[in-house]
């Protein structure tokens, strides 16, 4: 995934879902390592653009999520890529401990649609 397209699909200008395509292709194998315990997992982002993460991008991300347009697994991988990313920044603390909280199942637990709602209200109050 590189982090032009999800920019793209953040400022909704990604009108041929590439996002959602790379997303396709790059789950597979997440998912696969995913299920080793204990293993690591392989996060693709090229960042060949930098990136805010403002929270009107990352209420367009959780709204995709609350559509189904992104599962869990798509949110979590999306989430380590900014983790991740040295281009990437937050608007705010508030900002970066959402994504870290659907970046982390396993410490946080699944992130739910009851969840997502709760943050959206927030994200666009």
């Amino acid at each position: 995934m590189k982090s032009s397209i999800l920019k793209a699909f953040l400022d909704r200008e990604d009108k041929e879902n590439t996002l959602i395509s790379c997303l396709k292709l790059e789950l597979d194998n997440y998912r696969s390592e995913k299920s080793d315990k204990g293993g690591s997992v392989s996060i693709i982002f090229n960042e060949d653009d930098s990136l805010h993460i403002s929270k009107e991008r990352l209420a367009v991300l959780v709204e995709h999520y609350q559509l189904g347009v992104l599962d869990c697994d798509s949110l979590e991988y999306v989430g380590d890529a900014l983790e991740l990313g040295e281009l990437v920044t937050f608007e705010s603390e508030f900002i970066r401990d959402i994504v870290f909280e659907f970046s982390n199942p396993s410490i946080n637990g699944v992130f739910t649609q009851e969840r997502a709602a709760e943050l959206l209200s927030e994200l666009k109050a």
